[in-house]
């Protein structure tokens, strides 16, 4: 059987011979006597105190009659029970549930600021994702609310497999590609007609689940704790009920098969006592059935296995060892010698110096019970204001038709109406009396659970003169600092789970497990981390408004520090910066700050060949956090700006300057070519049109026309 801690058992000897069995033997004979002993004890604890106030508290939860209703009378049963724990428990699982890691483990050195970081991560994926996280926490603390105390615990689950399966006619490649496949595990092989196209036969085991930690919830009623125990670590007997099939018992423990299937299946001790846990399972499940009438398969008949944890001196060292066994009333099936019991507890209010602290049941039971007193009175005399009752003489009045209730019934009487039939009125007083004394008890109910219609935000007055908006503050600050108790006691059961959570992977896991933490996939191997490291466990404001505030508060001071030092200054560095982005996305009801901030990760310390830096006990490169490039001087910078604007400016005037020159070359030499062309044009024109009788003496010579438009139109 896979459980919490599977240290190995001090007990078996190397020898096998007579001597070694009856030790053993000896061994679980006076281990039976102590658990008996504790068992008795523990139960005469449940039944004197605990067990009847679990019982109670389901029925003032479910809002039960007392027993003492009248026929007649109201019976109605308020629930103020039942209110604060609906309206407080939502706060809670805020806290520990909306998003964001609130896990934190102190690392003893700085090389171990990483793996703290890293096993931080996994613990709360191994909460959360590869267990039911909500679920657990929300029956956590209701327990614990309810029934003074919350219990969970931790155990490790091997790997589970399906049945055998045969392969035949493989070859030699296909049996390779098995063996790579790490979810499947070859139990058996067969060479001998082996051949090039196959043969080869194999018989193999499919992981159906791999090993992981598994985290569970228990009902308060199915714990055992001696009577004057402190606290759980420390207490002398501790133990729980395991309820299971009796077959799935003889499969856990085949040798015990004979013992277990003679073994009552009632829920009785060693002595044959009748445990009174199955009056709390009754009233939780608000039925009288038992499981224990089963049908006629008897493997299928459920059966209870006692858990337990002693502190007991069985080798006759001196010195009393925490064995954990697993007993079926006078059967032991299983025992050995352990680190630590599995269980986690947490306390709704601790009681110093007592494990059992105080529940909601414990703190308003009575006023539960003044309210309904209460509240019958003022339903039955305002009943009685609107029904009235009646006195009448017989001798004058009919009796039949009083007692008709109908509309427009009409009474007979012989005489005057109002001398002889006379409406017995309740005094108003009675009803305005009872009601504001239960406005009274509301108000300790909110005076000691600080849970109360204005903290809830439900106060119809709460915009007028009576509540101001300060006084509101005031009140709201006060109903939370009492739920920010509640939840850093939750907090502490929780930091005891996950500490010997962490101590439990650490014992068990021995191969790198991938998962998917804060959007990105993680490589978990436990292997190497330090297994005293202290794990914490963070319960934040439960006000959200007041935690915005404040974290509003915190970036618009890190802008100041930001704008004054610039963006690489010590003081406020980026991992700072998406810490504080962290916290605001998860106060804002968001998983994580991933889908809209990047994390920016460690950068490898550089050396002057350009080359990083190698740290010579881990052969890795030297890390340290990113830091922006400097910034310039802002008045240097200023100064550079305005010289590169005036250089710019000085271009750009000198590129005008010689696009206007440029433009205006070749506006005079289109000019100058087209006055040319007119020019030589205009002299064709001339030469041609000349009259033929002219004085010859007049004709310009043709060399003499060239010559001149040559003049006119200069080469260059």
């Amino acid at each position: 059987m896979s459980v919490a801690y599977d240290a190995p058992t001090p007990y078996a000897d190397q020898n096998h011979g007579k001597d070694s069995a009856l030790n053993r033997e000896q061994q679980e004979d006076k281990l039976l006597r102590a658990l008996k002993l504790e068992e008795h004890d523990a139960l005469g604890f449940h039944q004197s105190e605990i067990v009847s106030q679990q019982i109670e508290a389901l029925q003032r939860y479910y809002g039960e009659p007392y027993g003492d209703e009248e026929d007649g009378r109201s019976q109605v049963t308020t629930r103020e029970i039942f209110e604060v724990i609906n309206w407080q428990l939502p706060d809670y699982l805020r806290v520990f549930a909306e998003g964001g890691n609130v896990i934190t483990l102190e690392a003893n050195s700085p090389d171990q600021e990483e793996s703290a970081k890293q096993a931080a991560d996994y613990l709360y994926w191994m909460f959360f994702a590869d267990n039911p996280g909500y679920r657990l926490l929300r029956d956590f603390c209701t327990d614990a609310m309810l029934h003074r105390m919350g219990y969970m615990a931790c155990y490790w689950r091997d790997k589970e497999y399906s049945a055998p399966q045969k392969l035949t006619g493989l070859n030699i490649a296909q049996v390779m590609q098995l063996q790579q496949d790490q979810n499947i595990e070859i139990v058996a092989h067969d060479f001998d007609k082996e051949s090039e196209a196959g043969g080869i036969d194999l018989v193999i085991k499919r992981i159906k689940r791999p090993a992981r930690a598994e985290i569970v919830s228990i009902a308060p009623e199915d714990m055992r704790l001696n009577g004057r125990a402190v606290e759980i670590d420390k207490a002398r007997y501790v133990g729980r009920v395991l309820r299971m099939l009796r077959g799935e018992a003889c499969h856990l423990w085949p040798d015990k098969e004979d013992e277990i299937y003679g073994a009552s299946s009632a829920s009785a001790t060693a002595d044959g006592n009748i445990r009174r846990s199955d009056d709390v399972r009754q009233e939780r499940f608000q039925d009288d059935r038992n499981d224990y009438k089963t049908p006629a398969d008897p493997a299928s008949t459920e059966i209870e296995v006692l858990e337990e944890y002693i502190r007991l001196d069985l080798n006759d060292d001196g010195y009393p060892e925490v064995v954990r066994s697993y007993r079926i009333q006078n059967t032991i099936l299983e025992f050995e010698e352990v680190e630590e019991n599995p269980f986690a507890v947490a306390s709704y209010r601790p009681v110093p110096h007592r494990f059992m602290g105080q529940s909601v049941h414990d703190i308003a039971a009575d006023l539960q019970r003044i309210s309904t007193v209460l509240t019958r009175a003022a339903l039955d005399a305002t009943y009685q204001n609107v029904v009235v009752r009646e006195a009448y003489n017989k001798n004058n009045v009919d009796l039949e038709s009083l007692l008709a209730t109908y509309s427009g019934a009409k009474v007979a009487v012989e005489g005057p109406p109002a001398e002889h039939i006379m409406q017995l009125v309740a005094p108003n007083s009675a009803a305005e009396s009872a009601m504001a004394m239960l406005q009274m008890n509301k108000e300790r109910v909110g005076d000691r659970t600080g849970s109360s219609r204005e903290t809830r935000g439900l106060d119809s007055d709460a915009l007028n003169d009576t509540h101001s908006g300060v006084a509101l503050t005031k009140l709201q600050i006060n109903a939370d600092a009492q739920k920010e108790m509640t939840a850093r006691n939750i907090a502490d059961g929780l930091a005891m789970l996950f500490g010997k959570l962490y101590r439990l992977v650490c014992r068990h896991q021995n191969q790198p497990k991938q998962a998917r933490v804060g959007g990105k996939y993680c490589v978990f191997d436990p292997r190497p981390w330090d297994a005293m490291l202290n794990v914490s466990v963070y319960a934040g404001g439960i006000n959200r408004e007041h935690t915005l505030v404040g974290l509003q508060m915190i970036g618009q001071e890190q802008d100041k520090v930001i704008g004054f030092a610039g963006a690489g200054n010590p003081n406020v560095t980026v991992k700072n910066r998406f810490a504080y982005q962290e916290e605001l996305a998860r106060q804002a009801g968001y998983k994580s700050a991933t889908p809209f901030f990047t994390e920016v990760p460690d950068q490898p310390v550089m050396g002057p060949d350009g080359q990083p830096v190698v740290d010579p006990e881990t052969g890795k490169p030297k890390m340290q956090p990113y830091t922006p490039p400097p910034q310039p001087d802002p008045q240097m910078a200023k100064v550079q700006a305005d010289a590169q604007a005036q250089q710019a400016k000085q271009q750009m005037d000198e590129k005008a300057s010689v696009a206007q020159l440029t433009m205006s070359d070749q506006q005079a030499k289109a000019k100058l070519a087209q006055d040319a062309a007119k020019a030589a044009q205009d002299l064709q024109l001339a030469r041609e049109n000349f009259p033929a009788h002219w004085d010859p003496k007049l004709r310009i010579p043709r060399g003499q026309v060239v010559a001149a438009a040559s003049i006119v139109s200069p080469k260059y």
